[in-house]
């Protein structure tokens, strides 16, 4: 099997001790590895190299944030005999969320992720963008918008990042104090239940959680070829803050105070319209514009690798007063 690594150099991110990490590590493997830090560049530079390939097993290893994953997925989804694995250098692990008792130091290891074990995860088709974590439209779009509007301003403003804890603040203070859209949004669940409604936001979810934890999506499993949907009312800015807390704990469907204003479902398809074209946006990194959302579950459509899990210890026998049996005395 070959290995393609991706590396995104960013200056939030310890993106050169994993990029030495790789080359230590890629004694023995046939491997290819290239750094990206163009917003976007991954995609086409991957699907390039793919093409090359001529359908031969390759494992796509991304080392790197949200963004760097969102752009490789739609880079090689379609071609075939390619896995995906992940190593969120940002600390950032929301893509993990569906998958249990996975130690988040194991995330963050590469040589675990080189002998990783492939599994089957689904994806979700937005318009004709793929997404493999969280697509949103409304106050958290908004959030999305900025920040990443924020982090182009760094790239070209780098002394602008002894501020930047404060101006990501502000930045989500404006989304939060922006008025929720007036208009009524229509939501089409599974071709035959419709929502027309007022809206501060809706989700449509494939895993748990996004944004460093906001638990979105509390039912969600990445491989039961169901959309996580939610969609929450109009409400007052003074209410924001609790239904946020309650949001963030993923205690949406049993807390009482959010009755009556957020709707939870499971469903197969979504066929979102709005008057006015409006920001959605996909994984946390990414951001489309339109006036309609085509959303659909892909069930089983990637190969996600998982990374190597610790090898269990073998049981060792008792003697009858309690004490280990030495393994050269037990294996006669």
């Amino acid at each position: 099997m070959k290995y393609q690594f991706i590396v995104k150099e960013s200056e939030r991110t310890p993106w050169k001790a994993t990029l030495s990490r790789i080359e230590q590590l890629g004694s023995g493997l046939d491997y290819d590895v290239f750094t990206t830090r163009e917003f976007g560049e991954e995609e086409e530079r991957l699907r390039t190299k793919l093409r090359t390939l001529n359908g031969e097993p390759v494992r796509v290893i991304v080392c790197g944030e949200n963004a760097t994953l969102h752009f490789a997925l739609n880079g090689l989804f379609g071609f075939p005999n390619v896995e995906l694995g992940y190593v969120p250098l940002d600390n950032v692990f929301d893509v993990f969320s569906t998958v249990p008792g996975v130690p988040r130091a194991h995330l963050g290891d590469v040589d675990r992720m080189i002998h990783g074990c492939p599994t089957d995860m689904d994806l979700l088709q937005v318009n004709d963008r793929y997404c493999i974590n969280v697509g949103n439209i409304g106050l958290d779009a908004n959030v999305t918008k900025l920040r990443l509007r924020l982090q182009k301003l760094l790239l070209y403003c780098p002394w602008l990042r002894i501020a930047e804890e404060y101006l990501y603040g502000l930045a989500k203070y404006g989304a939060f104090i922006m008025d929720a859209p007036e208009e009524k949004i229509t939501i089409l669940i599974n071709g035959y239940e419709k929502i027309v409604d007022s809206y501060t936001l809706v989700h449509f979810a494939n895993t748990k959680q996004y944004g460093a934890g906001y638990i979105c999506a509390p039912l969600a499993r990445s491989d039961d070829g169901l959309i996580e949907f939610l969609h929450g009312k109009r409400m007052p800015i003074r209410k924001m803050p609790r239904v946020a807390k309650i949001y963030r704990r993923g205690d949406i469907l049993s807390d009482d105070y959010v009755h009556g204003m957020i709707t939870y479902r499971r469903c197969l398809s979504l066929d979102i319209s709005v008057p006015q074209p409006v920001f959605a946006a996909l994984d946390s990194a990414v951001y489309l514009k339109s006036d309609t959302f085509k959303v659909r579950i892909l069930p089983a459509a990637i190969r996600f690798v998982l990374p190597e899990p610790d090898v269990p210890e073998p049981d060792v026998p008792e003697s009858e007063h309690g004490d280990k049996v030495p393994a050269e005395q037990h294996l006669h």
